[in-house]
């Protein structure tokens, strides 16, 4: 019964430890704040020059890592800044989706998929590495994804909006479904 209790006490400190990871945008300092049970981190962010942090940002947790896309832009651009951080508060890797219009976030074991207009991103968890990647897909007559949808997977397939099925394994685009 006492390692039953223990395990059980473990476990419940480690999903509380990665729920207590939050995510906060300073504009006025281009940061994030970072606050975890080890403490506060300021990540400060890499802007395109002349561009703006826009509000909201968005963050999703989950398998270990916390997800933040923050749209920046300026009279003429746009993009969106992906950070990713592990539980710790401790930035694992970035990216700028060069596209606008983000969708939030799917996380699964080993991978975050992310899409854009035009974009869509099958990335390393933890390393930010593309395993797959689709873009110029704003202009495809049969495909034509605008970014700012939900992802779900559809058992072996990764949708990234109702037109837009990808196989996840082999990262080949199905047949559109109208």
């Amino acid at each position: 019964m006492k390692h039953y209790l223990f395990v059980c006490l473990f476990l419940w400190s480690l999903s509380s430890y990665a729920a207590d990871l939050s995510i906060e945008l300073n504009k006025s300092n281009k940061s994030l704040r970072v606050t975890s049970a080890k403490g506060v981190r300021v990540q400060p962010l890499k802007i395109p020059q002349g561009m703006a942090v826009e509000s909201p940002i968005t963050v999703v947790r989950g398998e270990g890592v916390a997800v933040s896309v923050i749209p920046v832009a300026d009279h003429e651009l746009a993009t969106a800044l992906i950070y990713v951080f592990d539980e710790a508060g401790k930035l694992l890797w970035s990216l700028d989706t060069e596209a606008f219009n983000p969708s939030t976030p799917l996380i699964e074991k080993k991978h975050i998929y992310l899409a854009a207009i035009g974009k869509v991103y099958k990335l390393d968890k933890m390393t930010g590495k593309t395993v797959w990647k689709h873009d110029g897909l704003y202009e495809k007559k049969n495909v034509q994804f605008n970014g700012g949808t939900d992802i779900t997977r559809q058992g072996i397939n990764i949708q990234f909006a109702k037109n837009l099925l990808v196989d996840d394994a082999s990262g080949k685009i199905r047949e559109a479904q109208q």
